[in-house]
């Protein structure tokens, strides 16, 4: 009996900056299609990192990210004997494979998350390594979760809000375009990330309509925002048990069934243009 394939599908916006300013994105993924694939190889520390495939179809790109650690041995396993073999690898990798499906001109990736993949920081360091080769200056890429409208959903539900703690990563122009209050000191200080975790006192609750829990809200209601991670922790009226409300449970997330006999990638490919396109993006004017 033929037996299909079920693979996650989650979305992230994409933030890239070099010493000059923003990322071109429209223009940096074009001249990414372009590299052969030798010369897509990024190495940081044991780990090698490439693009073995890379399409182009009406501006939204798929590519294929493999990643693997140099000089370890292959090891098999045979399921029918129980038998352990070992062979040398030399120059080949034993490689996790990921598939992106990228629209450059809204800033959004829909990255496969399936077991072994693709690390998202080792997807943002060949991304960031390759710019230093296609733009001026050392490029830095940050590929955020798209929160899911349930995150919001959830946390109104909170009648009582005990902690909130976020990791912010610098957004593409300033910090005060995307969460004031949390990123005060942050552009007078040059800093990169921002941690922050408040608790309220004993037996009391968080402010809601101000301070951090405001600025999650607003920042969870943009699909494009530099929040990295962000955990609630509260409880309803009519339950007594604490509850967490966090973006890794919270993220769109589209699951894909591919069917037995075909490539995955095509199969990915459709699935993540219409996955990205059903994403609201703000009115840049309102």
């Amino acid at each position: 009996m033929a037996q299909t394939d079920r693979r996650p599908l989650e979305a992230y916006s994409i933030h890239g900056r070099t010493g000059d300013g923003v990322v071109d994105y429209p223009s940096f993924f074009a001249r990414l299609a372009d590299l052969e694939r030798i010369d897509t190889q990024v190495q940081h520390r044991d780990e090698i990192s490439a693009i073995t495939a890379h399409s182009v179809v009406d501006g939204v790109h798929r590519l294929r990210f493999v990643s693997g650690l140099s000089g370890v041995e292959a090891l098999y396993y045979d399921i029918g004997t129980g038998e352990e073999t070992t062979e040398e690898t030399g120059d080949r990798l034993v490689a996790s494979t990921s598939w992106m499906i990228a629209d450059p001109s809204r800033r959004l990736a829909a990255i496969e998350r399936s077991r072994p993949g693709v690390s998202i920081a080792a997807i943002e360091r060949t991304l960031g390594e390759l710019a230093i080769s296609t733009d001026s200056g050392r490029a830095r890429f940050d590929l955020n979760p798209v929160p899911a409208k349930s995150f919001l959903t959830e946390l109104d539900q909170l009648d009582r809000i005990r902690q909130a703690a976020v990791v912010l990563q610098r957004p593409n122009f300033n910090w005060a375009d995307n969460a004031a209050e949390l990123t005060e000191y942050t552009d007078d200080s040059n800093g990169d990330r921002v941690s922050l975790e408040i608790s309220a006192p004993r037996g009391e609750g968080l402010e809601t309509s101000r301070g951090i829990v405001a600025d999650i809200k607003r920042l969870i209601s943009n699909p494009i925002s530099s929040l990295k991670t962000v955990k609630v922790k509260g409880q309803r009226a009519d339950e007594e048990r604490e509850r967490t409300v966090g973006l890794q449970k919270h993220q769109e997330r589209r699951y894909v069934t591919v069917p037995a006999g075909q490539i995955p990638g095509e199969v990915l490919d459709l699935a993540g243009r219409t996955f990205l396109a059903e994403i609201e993006l703000p009115d840049p004017d309102e």
